[in-house]
C-alpha cells in the first residue's frame, strides 16, 4: 500500500541537491521526515558523487556535473512543479536548473548555499568566498590544480579535520564519521562557469526563492550568507536556523524540514 497523506497536509515534491564532495546520502534524515509527513522526496547524486560511478576527473563542466538533475527536470510530467532545494555548492546546481526549467519550479530553497546573481559572472559568489578566506581556512583540505590560495581549485577534497571543525561541529559524531567514509573529491567548475553567460532575470531570476541562513556555519559563514542575499538585490525570502552548522540537514534536521515545509506552503 502507498503511504497515506497526513491530515491537513498537501503533498509536495521536494528535490534535494547536495553540496561539493557529498552525495544524496547526506539528506537521509530530512528525506525520512518529509516522507513521513506525506510528501514525495527525490534526493539526487550529481555526477561523480555519492554512488555515481564516474570519476570527477571525467566530468568536465558544471552542466555535466548537474546532468542527473537536468535529466530529472526534463522528465518531469507536464504541469508538475517541484520544490528545489540546494545545499552549499548545490546552490549552483539548482541555479542551472532554474535557468533551464523555471516553469517547473514552484520555489527554490538555498540552504546555506551559494546563490548567484544576474549581474555578475556565474561563479562570482564562489570566487568571493575564496577571496575573503584566510590562507589557513581550509586546513587539511586537499586542493588540486590551484593557481593561488585566493582562487578556487579545479578539484577539492575536504579534509577530515576541516569537516570536523568547519562543517560538522554541531552534528552527531556518527554523521561526521559517515562523511569521512563517503565524501569524494569534487570540483567547483570555476573556469567552466566563467565561460558561461550570466544567469538571466527572466529565467533563473523569475523563480521564487528562499534563503535559509545557518547561524553557526563556519564553512560559509553567516555574514557571507547575508552578503549573498544582499548581493542578489531582489526579493528573497529569508529564514534562519540559528544553531545549525554547515551540515544543517544533519545537525538540525527538524528545523530544516520546518523551513522547507513553510516555503512549500507559501509558494508551492
Amino acid at each position: 500500500m502507498g503511504q497515506m497523506e497526513k491530515p491537513g497536509t498537501e503533498r509536495k515534491h521536494f528535490v534535494l541537491i547536495h553540496g561539493a564532495c557529498h552525495g544524496a546520502w547526506c539528506w537521509y534524515k530530512v528525506k525520512t521526515q518529509l516522507k513521513n509527513a506525506g510528501h514525495h522526496v527525490t534526493a539526487l547524486d550529481m555526477a561523480a558523487s555519492g554512488i555515481d560511478t564516474r570519476s570527477i576527473q571525467d566530468v568536465g563542466t558544471m552542466e555535466e556535473y548537474s546532468q542527473p538533475l537536468l535529466d530529472f527536470m526534463e522528465e518531469l510530467p507536464q504541469g508538475e512543479k517541484v520544490v528545489l532545494v540546494g545545499h552549499s555548492l548545490g546552490g549552483i546546481n539548482i541555479a542551472v536548473a532554474m535557468e533551464k526549467f523555471p516553469e517547473k519550479i514552484s520555489v527554490a530553497v538555498f540552504l546555506t548555499a551559494f546563490m548567484p546573481d544576474t549581474v555578475n559572472p556565474r561563479p562570482y559568489v564562489v570566487q568571493e568566498l575564496f577571496a575573503r578566506a584566510s590562507p589557513g581556512n581550509w586546513m587539511d583540505t586537499i586542493f588540486t590544480a590551484q593557481e593561488s590560495l585566493s582562487e578556487p581549485p579545479a578539484i577539492i577534497h575536504f579534509g577530515p579535520e576541516f569537516m570536523k571543525q568547519k562543517f560538522y561541529q554541531n552534528s552527531p559524531l556518527e554523521d561526521l564519521e559517515l562523511a569521512r567514509m563517503l565524501t569524494r573529491p569534487g570540483s567547483l567548475y570555476i573556469c567552466d562557469l566563467t565561460r558561461g553567460e550570466k544567469f538571466r532575470v527572466g529565467a533563473y531570476g523569475s523563480v521564487k526563492r528562499v534563503y535559509v541562513v545557518c547561524g553557526e556555519d563556519l564553512g560559509i559563514p553567516k555574514e557571507f550568507q547575508h552578503w549573498m542575499i544582499e548581493n542578489y538585490g531582489a526579493a528573497t525570502d529569508v529564514m534562519d536556523i540559528p544553531n545549525a552548522d554547515h551540515m544543517a540537514m544533519l545537525s538540525t534536521p527538524e528545523e530544516v524540514v520546518k523551513c522547507l515545509s513553510a516555503a512549500s506552503v507559501k509558494y508551492a
